[in-house]
């Protein structure tokens, strides 16, 4: 297996390495380095770091400790190793005069901005405004590379940043409707995710009220992130949200009006327009 060479790629890795992580001894600690350029993908740069990281990674998983099954009733041991960056855990058995690894785990200390390993479900979403309506599109990838993607156009007026707003809500929603507990969500509007990530303040009313329902939604996962990426990052969401305002495809929703004042649009039902490997 080759270095990555580009972010995509960097997030097949970390869906890789989640999926071995009880399988891989002090996973987050080996993974840490390769996934930090997730963070800022504006500008994508696989250092001398993660490369020796990754060598570091596919040398151990070249010939890796075998797990074993627990015996009787021999005591089995919890051993734990603490970096600055992650808690790791090893479940052990005396059998045959040698411990025996049972059951790895891992955990990273510094929440979901250096968790780039630990990211299984990612997120995409685009919102779109124009004459003709607006609508917003959402990509949805599970652990298996399953994609969900959905168009949805709106059945009110909404402009462009409370499109990108609608979108992100709906694929939150969506990926909590699917069991998701850590999730990634990008979104090429600097904006929203400035709000979210709390770069910029929400001063409209409107804007606060979204704001406020996104930071509700954080509650319901492990693991929550919103990151800002390029529009070309972003073109298949994009697409599917052009495709909604334009009148052309997607389902239509209707406003749900709430306590508060502002009216606010929730997810009520989803349409699937396309599941792919």
């Amino acid at each position: 297996m080759r270095s990555p060479a580009i972010v995509k790629e960097v997030e097949q890795l970390a869906g890789q390495m989640a999926a071995l992580s009880r399988f891989v001894s002090a996973s987050g600690e080996k993974g840490h380095p390769n996934f930090q350029c997730l963070k800022r993908n504006n500008k994508f740069v696989w250092t001398k770091e993660c490369k020796e990281a990754f060598v570091k990674l596919k040398e151990y998983l070249a010939s890796p400790p075998v797990l074993c099954k627990p015996q009787g009733a021999t005591p089995l041991r919890l051993y734990f190793a603490i970096t600055e960056r992650a808690i790791s855990a090893v479940l052990v058995q005396d059998q045959d005069q040698a411990q025996k690894p049972i059951y790895f785990v891992s955990k990273v200390l510094q929440g979901p901005k250096s968790a780039g390993d630990d990211f299984r479900w990612m997120l995409s979403v685009d919102g779109s405004s124009n004459q003709l309506g607006s609508g917003a599109g959402v990509i949805l990838k599970r652990p298996n590379d399953v994609l969900i993607e959905q168009s949805l156009r709106f059945a009110f007026k909404a402009n462009n940043n409370q499109a990108e707003y609608e979108a992100l809500i709906a694929g939150i929603l969506l990926a909590k409707e699917m069991g998701a507990k850590v999730l990634m969500a990008k979104s090429d509007s600097l904006l929203v995710t400035g709000q979210v990530t709390g770069e910029f303040q929400a001063k409209d009313p409107q804007m606060a009220t979204y704001l406020e329902y996104v930071q509700e939604l954080e509650r319901s996962f492990v693991l929550f992130e919103v990151v800002n990426v390029p529009r070309e990052q972003n073109a298949r969401a994009d697409l599917l949200a052009k495709l909604a305002s334009s009148g052309k495809g997607g389902r239509q929703r209707t406003v749900i009006q709430e306590t508060l004042k502002t009216p606010r649009a929730f997810v009520a039902d989803h349409q699937v327009l396309q599941v792919c490997r």
